[in-house]
């Protein structure tokens, strides 16, 4: 019986020969324990695995996955050898060679929504076997994607053009940082137009200066940091731009009229317009002609000085044109003013 043995641990070549023979002819020459039991010397092989994943299945894409593995071995320190079998794969790959190390993490990101296969093989530290015992759990990963969004504008709707507006974005989404971005609708257009590519940076601000009037219309784009979606979400709303003109001109000249030719004369419009910086241009009807004519383009500069030298005595006529720094480029003007001025 004893030889029988020897050779079948021989052959499944667990144990080198001589260690088996010694072993198994310890047990039975031994003398009795208690009166019947003889002791026998255990194979040092581990004899069962176990594997956990921290967080619990399932879990977004991004998130990092560490992997536990447990096993019942005779000796301390066993190996574990750690592997996946990849979503839509059939090959099991080595993530983490044998190592004492009982524990391996995956950071997902970029993986594609899927069940994945996390596997473990244990040997015990003397074991000369490729491996003792296995384990192995399913694992699904799922698209990470953002599931609110909204925006909102500062100042609120509607606005003079030539103010800047801010538009924020908040969102909820798995992940820190999500991407956002801003497009927007112009009035009279059938297109949105990116006006900032996604960043995680949260608001836009636009200056409507030179806008038309109308109803633009502001839209933001989020996805999740993990997300491989072009937009996880999708949000617009209206915002209304108002051009109202200046409703008051006016202008006088230094020194006042009649004046001798020869002299400097300064010329200088006031206005009432809804903002600052109001825009002015000068021009001259010259005496004994029929057609005014640009003396100093549109500008800030609310006056004009014209040196009189060598024009004839008669009558000029001074005039100023004014707009709002929120008018469209294509007005030409909100209000006009004219003076009449002699040269002696």
């Amino acid at each position: 019986m004893v030889q029988t043995l020897i050779q079948k641990l021989r052959s499944r070549g667990l144990l080198p020969a001589a260690f088996v023979t010694v072993a198994l002819v310890t047990a039975v020459l031994a003398p009795p324990v208690a009166g019947s039991f003889r002791p026998f010397l255990v194979a040092p092989y581990c004899t069962a695995a176990g594997l956990t994943a921290a967080p619990a299945s399932p879990s977004n894409v991004g998130t990092s996955i560490t992997v536990t593995a447990t096993s019942t071995c005779p000796n301390a320190s066993p190996k574990y050898q750690f592997l996946a079998l990849w979503a839509g794969t059939s090959t099991w790959i080595i993530q983490q060679a044998y190592s004492t190390s009982n524990t391996w993490t995956w950071n997902s990101t970029g993986a594609p929504p899927g069940t994945e296969r996390f596997g473990v093989w244990v040997k015990d530290a003397t074991s000369p076997a490729s491996a003792d015992a296995y384990a192995s759990i399913p694992y699904t990963i799922t698209a990470a994607a953002c599931t609110a969004l909204s925006a909102t504008a500062a100042p609120v709707s509607p606005t003079q053009a030539s103010t800047s507006i801010t538009v924020t974005a908040t969102s909820t989404c798995p992940d820190a940082s999500p991407k956002y971005q801003f497009l927007a609708l112009w009035a009279g257009t059938t297109s949105y137009i990116i006006q900032q590519a996604y960043s995680t940076t949260a608001t836009w601000t636009w200056n409507s200066t030179g806008a038309t009037a109308g109803v633009e219309r502001f839209g933001v784009w989020v996805k999740d940091a993990a997300s491989t979606n072009s937009a996880d979400m999708y949000f617009s709303f209206p915002y209304s731009i108002t051009n109202n003109p200046c409703t008051v001109l006016s202008m006088t000249a230094a020194p006042a009229s009649p004046s001798v030719h020869g002299t400097s004369i300064t010329v200088t419009a006031t206005s009432t317009c809804p903002n600052a910086g109001q825009k002015y241009q000068f021009l001259a009807l010259w005496a004994g002609t029929s057609s005014y004519i640009v003396q100093q383009s549109y500008s800030t500069t609310a006056t004009w000085t014209w040196n009189s030298t060598g024009a004839p005595a008669g009558t000029e006529r001074f005039g100023v044109w004014v707009k709002d720094v929120s008018s469209p480029a294509s007005s030409a003007a909100d209000l006009y003013f004219s003076i009449a001025y002699v040269i002696t």
